[in-house]
């Protein structure tokens, strides 16, 4: 069965490119300059379809060189349930979940997918993603007085492990249930699955989007089987290939944080805010939620 965290031994090295990046190349992509070692991401293709494509069809992006983390070790639930304000994941669960800083600013809102009791995926196309990556590396190695309290937590990067492929507008559902025995064998939205796609064994993930009205689908496949399932997607008349032009704008219209997860400047929606875009738990057991509850 595929993990998220297959291929542990062979992480990807600053120079590689990724597994899909000679279908990029043969789709003419346009790239963006790589960052800090990053792969470099497809930013548009000839042709490509406009934004308003999502409600007619589906958009398929390779989401290599996003921020791609894992949080895992023993207390690594303790650690999330701290970092994060949204709401408090079971096992094949997932979620969009902001987190605070002390005076209640948003590091980031990642896509979360829970994938074991000590395990979590993060996705964060956005540039605040290494700010999160960072932000948790130091609450993980917190020791004060003698006590570490999450201590055998371990947060890093999950590029060369399993290829995120995200497949996203009106037609994503009808896609993905061509490659199963039924519908119903997908997960609903705010799930997340192991599933095989034809013979590819995938974990996949219905990212929630109550707002969109479109569904999203994150499809992690082995590096090894990537191009097979890129190809395969790109098959279907109703798919075509996006890069980080089109994501941006997704993200930015999609969502009713969009603008804020993506701003780079100091963000601070607030208590009211988070509460409206259904991203705030009850309770004051997280980081930030002693200032957020004095804001006005």
């Amino acid at each position: 069965a595929p993990s998220t965290t297959s291929n542990r031994k062979a992480p990807m090295s600053s120079q590689t490119f990724g597994p899909l990046y000679r279908e990029h190349l043969l789709l003419n992509a346009v790239f963006e300059d790589p960052e800090d070692g990053n792969p470099p991401r497809p930013a548009t293709y000839p042709g490509s379809m406009p934004l308003s494509f999502v409600r007619e069809g589906a958009f398929l992006v390779d989401l290599t060189g996003a921020t791609y983390a894992l949080l895992h070790g023993g207390p690594a639930s303790q650690l999330a349930g701290a970092a994060f304000c949204g709401r408090t994941l079971g096992v094949w669960e997932c979620a969009f979940e902001p987190s605070l800083t002390g005076d209640a600013s948003v590091n980031a809102i990642p896509l979360c997918l829970r994938t074991g009791d000590s395990e979590y995926v993060l996705l964060d196309p956005t540039d605040r993603g290494e700010t999160l990556v960072a932000w948790l590396g130091f609450l993980a190695s917190l020791e004060q007085d003698g006590c570490a309290p999450y201590a055998g937590t371990e947060v890093e990067s999950a590029q060369g492990m399993l290829v995120p492929l995200l497949l996203c507008g009106a037609k994503a559902r009808d896609v993905l249930a061509d490659y199963v025995k039924s519908p119903s064998d997908l997960p609903r939205p705010g799930r997340v699955t192991q599933i095989k796609l034809d013979s590819i064994l995938c974990v996949v993930a219905a990212a929630p989007l109550p707002h969109a009205g479109v569904d999203a689908f994150l499809v992690f496949v082995s590096p090894a089987q990537a191009t097979i399932l890129w190809r395969s997607f790109l098959s279907f008349q109703e798919v075509s290939p996006a890069g980080t032009v089109i994501l941006d704008q997704l993200v930015r219209q999609g969502l009713p944080w969009g603008e804020a997860a993506s701003s780079l400047g100091r963000v601070e929606p607030g208590q009211e805010a988070l509460s409206g875009w259904g991203l705030l738990r009850p309770g004051s057991d997280f980081i930030g939620a002693r200032a957020l509850s004095g804001q006005r």
